[in-house]
């Protein structure tokens, strides 16, 4: 029962003294002035036609225990008369403000309620965003469950960071109650999209191949989610799983009745759940494991696939005793259609003897894939090819691959320095700061501080000639984040970690230096810096790391730090965010954040040097994203801005460069390179650069060289792999090129790149299952216009052309820009007879154009403008273009120009760029079966071409 001592607020359910004249949590007016009687928020007439419930609802969370027959009223201090009213309000849409310590949440509307948690749509007005709040109310707060058990439970929670697990932020905690504030998902719960026959039975896979991949991510750091159901799963609107509640489930949803020695027994809830999708451990009150879970997944795919849920009865006793005896009706009663695999994969999820189970959620997600994969694609000419006659779809899907990544990341030590100094160097180790708080917000600024004090640390080391810095970029990309990890992989002697944690308006950071061969804690520290005096809590933490390792800082480093020091210290705060969000600039919506951020810290300090070269590198990338000129054109106006306030800024030429070799003009890029270099020797970024302006050049001999060097430097820098991976592929060594990403993916498991250029390779090599299942896990992990284009062209190779479309159509979605995608999705188009194809074509056309304005040098855009243009019909502009093409062009190049002249049926030319394209090992096979070559082929000229060979 509740406390009959306290006074329940009915607006936001904070237990209250009985005096109480207002909610201490949310201000709400607890008596009127001439009487005893609570004052109620009002209600919506939504709220007012809501029907009471009575009775238990077999899809609301329980606990063990609760007697199902028993109203449990909340607080006896409320009018009997107004019970009903009151518990009826927390459905309500009501807006109010919080107070004390959570004043900057202003709750838009209370959504529900699911055992004794209130779940509110909120905004934060500090971080100017929306979340939800999940509150406990009075009776859970008061339970046997303590707030630190709450507090454990969700940092566990917090610390789960997968697209389809929804984050948690913060607990929040007043005297007698605690609320959790976690990511906002607009869209809809999983059992609202569910119709009575079930989904369509690839769309259930694909949903549950995200369920699968969230509950791998949580199991993997030994978390059950204990309540998994439809309610729980949610769709984003960018069409996302998101698993809800996960870690916190058994704690928001405590429904026991509260005893007088429950206050000092914190509960394990071993059996927390929802009666129709309870595990039968959970119906016996066993102790729980993932494979609890998985049973739970079991029934929500039965739904999935079904539109009915596999155990049903009258009441909660009778659906236990169906659980534990595994009485349901076969799948294949409702689905007679369904596949055996996916039937074969079902009835192991639901069995009730755990060890006859999926015994883990990793194995089940790895069928899931394969049964998707197996159910949506199918043999054809293309699988059963050598994958050395594949090379005809190299360079366009190299393309539409978009091979090139930047990251703009804290640079790593040369190789210069590595050659000299590793033999006897002592080697140092920062790791990524970990965020105990789980709110992203703050790891923006622990990822942004992270890498600054990285950078301080890595010149202070060069200084003293006879020290590395592994940096926390590079060892945030590892699959194992450990000191032994860390210390196996890079031979480090000593390892700095810290950590992060919000406190109101100052900030927690714990450094800890580790020896790297046994993880012995060597020395800690810990220190509170003030929110709002950023750069001094840099210098303190600089310090603080300093006195940890022994070091001094040389008079003329000091100088340099405290001239970093902005006019405001506001300047700072947002320069320090932009970082932070350009770290993780592969994140949706992270480069217009950076942009906002570094744009901000400008106009507090006009004079501030480090943000024009974060908004220059910001411009980069966002061009480098989406190919639209005017963030190239912003490029060179942050640098011209720079060169104002400061001519002698190391990193104008680096800057420089990369603009120069997006223009297209790549002698100058290669001398602003070398420029930068000479100046910033351990600027990797530019190193990768200058590698590309030789190859953009035919230097090949010398751009291999400077890759290697770079390699050899950073020999797990991720961006080193990539473009080394990229330039093998380019250069048709295609096994160099999957062991490069491949290693990729072993370092860094949660990089999309690494899976979506795998599955480049496995597709070029003819192995098209294997590169399906890759291009859908770089989606599963981040749906990107390049994955997706990545999938749309394999599917039109096995001439799937009407999926191919649909997947064509997300990548545009994402990135309009891109002239590749268009005149994919024309061709695709064209040969499925959809006569949109036309107004594919003229968008590729002007795509193409705006390219070539940039740099005029793109051989690529000409060659593919020229076929746009023929089958738009445009004849002279095509053969503008076709005619530029001569023998000094790669295959692809002459393939494609061949095309241009098919569509025009210039069939002598284009048997004469084919012969051209044969010359340099494009594919026979490949333009034997092509279907964009339907003229020349009917010609006896193609087919004594064939003979020859």
């Amino acid at each position: 029962m509740g406390n009959p001592n306290k006074l329940t607020c009915p607006q936001c359910f904070h237990l209250n003294e009985p005096d109480t004249a207002h909610c201490e949590l949310c201000e709400w007016p607890l008596k009127q002035q001439t009487g005893d009687e609570t004052v109620l928020p009002e209600k919506t007439d939504a709220a007012k036609d809501m029907p009471n419930k009575t009775g238990h609802d077999l899809n609301q969370t329980m606990a063990p225990g609760f007697d199902v027959t028993t109203e449990h009223d909340l607080d006896l201090t409320i009018a009997p008369a107004r019970l009903a009213e009151q518990k009826q309000s927390v459905l309500e849409t009501h807006t109010f403000n919080l107070a004390g310590d959570l004043a900057h949440f202003e709750i838009k509307e209370i959504l529900g309620q699911g055992g004794m948690g209130a779940v509110y749509h909120a905004i934060d007005r500090t971080l100017h965003r929306d979340v939800a709040i999940k509150m406990l109310r009075p009776l859970a707060a008061a339970s046997r469950m303590n707030t630190e058990t709450l507090l454990d439970e969700a940092r566990m929670a917090s610390k789960l960071n997968h697209p389809n697990v929804v984050t948690i932020y913060d607990v929040a905690r007043a005297e007698n109650s605690n609320y959790i504030v976690m990511e906002w998902v607009d869209g809809q719960a999983l059992n609202e999209l569910i119709p009575e026959t079930g989904l369509a039975l690839d769309k259930t896979m694909e949903y549950a191949c995200q369920i699968a991949d969230g509950l791998t991510s949580a199991h993997q750091k030994y978390m059950i989610h204990r309540d998994i159901k439809p309610q729980n799963i949610m769709l984003s609107s960018e069409g996302i799983i998101k698993i809800l509640d996960f870690g916190i489930a058994g704690l928001i949803h405590q429904q026991t009745e509260e005893t007088a020695d429950s206050a000092a027994t914190p509960m394990t809830t071993p059996g927390i759940g929802t009666p129709s999708y309870m595990s039968p451990e959970q119906v016996q009150g066993l102790n729980l494991d993932q494979r609890s879970d998985i049973f739970s997944f079991g029934i929500v795919l039965y739904q999935m696939l079904s539109g009915k849920k596999p155990f049903v009865a009258e009441n909660l006793e009778a659906v236990k005793q169906s659980i534990c005896a595994g009485n349901y009706v076969p799948i294949q009663k409702h689905v007679p259609e369904l596949p055996d695999n996916v039937i074969h994969l079902l009835e192991k999820m639901l069995t009730v003897q755990r060890d006859d189970r999926w015994q883990n959620s990793a194995d089940l997600a790895a069928e899931l894939h394969a049964i998707h994969a197996e159910l949506t694609h199918s043999k054809n000419w293309w699988q059963r090819r050598h994958w050395l006659s594949k090379i005809a779809v190299l360079l366009p899907f190299v393309l539409a691959l978009g091979w090139s990544a930047k990251e703009i990341m804290f640079p790593a030590s040369t190789h210069q320095l590595i050659e000299r100094q590793l033999a006897e160097a002592t080697k140092i180790a920062i790791l990524p700061f970990e965020n105990i708080s789980g709110d992203p917000l703050i790891q923006i600024f622990g990822n942004g501080l992270a890498v600054n004090l990285g950078s301080d640390l890595a010149a202070i080391a060069r200084q003293q000639g006879n020290t590395w810095i592994v940096p926390s970029t590079e060892i945030s990309r590892m699959k194992e984040v450990s000191p032994k990890t860390v210390a196996d992989k890079y031979g480090v002697e000593l390892i700095l970690s810290g950590s992060m944690q919000h406190m109101g308006s100052t900030r927690l950071v714990v450094l800890n230096l580790l020896d790297g061969e046994t993880g012995q804690q060597l020395k800690t520290t810990e220190l509170i810096i003030k929110a709002d005096e950023l750069f001094d809590g840099h210098n303190q933490i600089r310090a603080e790391a300093l006195n940890l390792l022994g070091w001094s800082v040389p008079l003329e480093l000091t100088q340099k730090f405290q001239a970093e020091r902005p006019q405001l210290d506001g300047a700072y705060k947002e320069y320090v965010q932009g970082r932070g969000y350009l770290y993780r600039y592969d994140q949706a919506g992270n480069l217009n954040n950076a942009m906002n951020s570094f744009q901000t810290a400008i106009t507090m300090d006009a004079q501030y040097e480090s943000a024009y070269v974060g908004l220059a590198e910001t411009h980069f990338n966002l061009f480098t994203k989406t190919k639209d000129s005017q963030w190239l054109d912003a490029m060179v106006e942050s640098i011209d801005l720079l060169k104002v306030v400061n001519p002698k800024n190391t990193f104008i030429d680096y800057l420089s460069a990369e603009a120069a070799l997006k223009k297209g003009d790549y002698e100058k890029a290669v001398k602003l390179y070398l420029a930068s270099i000479s100046q910033n020797p351990w600027l990797m970024d530019a190193q990768i650069g200058l590698a590309s302006a030789y190859h953009k050049l035919g230097d090949i001999k010398n751009a291999e060289l400077v890759y290697l060097d770079a390699s050899k430097a950073a020999p797990n820098n991720w961006n080193v792999i990539v473009n080394l991976g990229v330039f093998y592929a380019q250069n048709g060594d295609y096994p160099k090129a999957l062991k490069n990403f491949q290693k990729l993916i072993e370092i860094s498991p949660n990089n999309h790149i690494g899976y979506r250029n795998t599955a480049g390779v496995f597709f070029i090599m003819g192995d098209i299952d294997k590169a399906i299942a890759f291009s859908k896990q770089a989606i599963a992990i981040k749906p990107s216009d390049r994955a997706y284009s990545n999938l749309g062209t394999m599917l039109f190779s096995v001439e799937k052309y009407n999926e191919a479309i649909t997947y064509y159509k997300q990548a545009i979605e994402l990135n309009e820009q891109y002239f590749i995608y268009w005149g994919n999705l024309a061709d695709a188009y064209k040969l499925s007879n959809n006569n949109n194809h036309l107004e594919a074509y003229e968008q590729a056309v002007i795509r193409a154009q705006n390219m070539l304005r940039i740099d005029s040098n793109d051989t690529s855009a000409k060659v593919h403008l020229s076929y746009y243009l023929a089958n738009l019909g445009k004849v002279e502009e095509s053969l503008y273009y076709a005619n530029q093409v001569n023998d000094t062009h790669s295959g692809i190049e002459h393939f494609i120009t061949a095309t241009s002249f098919d569509q025009l049926g210039m069939i002598e030319e284009s048997i004469k760029h084919l012969k051209w394209a044969i010359a340099k090992k494009y594919s026979v096979e490949e333009i034997e079966n092509t279907p964009l070559l339907k003229n020349s082929r009917s010609d006896p000229k193609f087919k004594q071409l064939l003979e020859n060979l």
